[in-house]
Formats: structure tokens, sequence, C-alpha cells
């Protein structure tokens, strides 16, 4: 019986050692996203302008004038697949001040940009 015992006792032992692991599992690091610096962009109310990425991306930015020297900043992604059929997708939205520089982000690009709203 002391034996059997024994067995019994390093068969837990075993089990016990094989379940806990001393490494952490992996967890899938997110990627970062990529950093594209617009530069200084001078537009008028309602005007766009298109920067293109490669690889059939472009990013769309439209200033609309809000009030004094604020303006909203709309960024939107186009994308050509390979039968040339355009997908959109409406990134983020930012209120600024015409002149400074801001960054604004999708998640996937992370924009900087220096808005300078013209006027006529």
């Amino acid at each position: 019986m002391k034996n059997l015992n024994a067995i019994y006792v390093a068969a837990l032992i075993g089990f016990f050692a094989i379940g806990c692991s001393k490494s952490a599992p992996k967890q899938a690091i997110p990627s970062k996203p990529q950093s594209i610096d617009l530069g200084i962009l001078e537009l008028a109310n309602h005007e766009s302008h298109t920067n293109s990425f490669g690889d059939g991306k472009d990013c769309i930015v439209t200033f609309t004038a809000l009030t004094n020297n604020e303006l909203m900043i709309s960024v939107v992604i186009e994308t050509k697949d390979s039968n040339g059929n355009i997908k959109r997708a409406h990134g983020p939205r930012l209120i600024t001040i015409s002149g400074e520089t801001c960054s604004i982000s999708d998640g996937v690009y992370d924009f900087t940009i220096t808005p300078k709203l013209k006027t006529n």
C-alpha cells in the first residue's frame, strides 16, 4: 500500500508540474500606427487635398471653417482594390486652430499636420 501511495503522490506532483508553466502566455503585440507628416497644408473652407500613400491608398484631408481661427479637419482614407473598386474609410475629425501643428489618428495612421486656412 505504501508503494501505491508513493505512486499517487508522484503522479500528482508530475501533473502539478506540467500544469504550472513558468513562462507567461505570449500575447500579440499591437502594431504601432504608421506616422505620416502631412506638413503645412493650406486650404480654403470646404476644400480638399489628396495625399497618395502608394499601393492604391489615398488620404483626403478636408477643412471646414467654424469660427474665427477654428477649423475642423476631416480625414478619409480611400483604398483601391485590384479591380479598381474604391473603398472609403471615414477617419477621425479634429477641431483645431489654424496655424497650430496637431496630430490626428485613425488607429492605422498617425497624422501630423499644420493646417492653415486660406483667407480671400
